[in-house]
C-alpha cells in the first residue's frame, strides 16, 4: 500500500481541526481509508455522492 502525505490543508475553528481546500485524485480500483470527525465526514461524503452517484448507492 502506498502511503501519501498531506500538508497545510487543515485549519483550526472552534477548537477542531478543519480539512480546508484539497484535492485528492485516487486511481481506480483503489482502496482507501479515511480517518475524519463527523463534521468533516457528513460535507464530504455529501459532495462525493452528487460527483459520483453510481458509486455511491
Amino acid at each position: 500500500m502506498q502511503t501519501i502525505q498531506l500538508s497545510n490543508i487543515f485549519k483550526q475553528q472552534a477548537h477542531q481541526t478543519i480539512l480546508k481546500d484539497f484535492t485528492l485524485t485516487i486511481p481506480a480500483q483503489s482502496n482507501i481509508g479515511i480517518q475524519m470527525s463527523h463534521v468533516e465526514a457528513t460535507p464530504s461524503l455529501t459532495y462525493y455522492a452528487k460527483r459520483h452517484p453510481k458509486l455511491v448507492a
